[in-house]
């Protein structure tokens, strides 16, 4: 089963790819931001990082940054942008493994999950 951590501001958003991605089968924890992110990832392992883009106290790119920066780290990571800000954007995508921009359809969000699960 892989496990995946799911890293939004939005509390809807997380609910919603939480139960998503849970009733297929995966493990799934969750954080409100990319400073709750880091610390859940010192005690843990995951397979897939989905990070938002627009996040207080810490963007996307800063997130994707610093969790890099753990040598434990062999999760792969899906950012997901809602626009607005492409040149901040496209330095973020290209940090993360893959991209997804907002809104989405499910059905090409489990398309990326397999793509990074591989």
């Amino acid at each position: 089963m892989k496990k995946i951590l799911i890293v939004d501001d939005e509390e809807d958003v997380r609910e919603v790819i939480f139960d998503f991605l849970q009733g297929r089968g995966f493990d799934v924890l969750t954080a409100k931001d990319g400073q709750e992110a880091l610390s859940i990832l010192k005690n843990n392992k995951f397979d897939i990082i989905v990070t938002d883009m627009k996040m207080p106290l810490m963007r996307g790119d800063r997130f994707i940054q610093e969790a890099k920066m753990i040598p434990e780290l062999k999760a792969k990571i899906i950012l997901m942008t809602g626009g607005g800000e492409w040149e901040i954007e496209n330095q973020a995508i290209a940090l993360a493994d893959f991209h997804l921009h907002k809104p989405f359809e499910f059905k090409a969000f489990l398309d990326l999950i397999d793509k990074a699960s591989t």
